[in-house]
């Protein structure tokens, strides 16, 4: 994520004569995406025996620190919301910016233009996954 918006994109409006950016920046979001869901899941499957070892199975979650709780809601909030984005809005925007933009709808239009902001947004919401991780850690 930070390479794509740190990197990527940054270099590519620099270079506004490059014939298709966006086809460029689908092609390199595809290929990071298998790495990246490859990750989330390590993650997931690491931080599941983390916490197993923590907190033992006859514990209930209300037992639980709240930071912990946190960070699993921002785990399941940064899924569902790259989830969403992965397999329904990326493709939906694909399809409408194959249109001539005279042909785009309201809704489309907005559509497009939130599409990067919930990536930034997922973004964030890593960094602050990442935040309580240490934060946790320190405690």
């Amino acid at each position: 994520m930070l390479f794509l918006s740190l990197v990527l994109v940054p270099m590519l409006k620099q270079e506004p004569t490059y014939p298709s950016i966006g086809n460029l920046i689908r092609t390199v979001a595809r290929r990071f995406r298998s790495v990246g869901w490859g990750a989330v899941i390590c993650l997931i499957l690491t931080g599941s025996v983390l916490l197993r070892n923590r907190f033992p199975s006859d514990s209930s979650i209300g037992e639980w620190p709240g930071l912990v709780i946190l960070k699993l809601s921002l785990v399941g909030l940064l899924m569902s919301l790259a989830l969403v984005h992965d397999t329904w809005i990326g493709p939906k925007v694909g399809a409408i910016k194959q249109l001539p933009t005279h042909r785009w709808t309201v809704a489309q239009r907005r559509l497009v233009r939130a599409s990067p902001w919930i990536a930034r947004f997922t973004l964030c919401l890593g960094l602050g996954i990442l935040f309580v991780g240490v934060v946790l850690v320190r405690a």
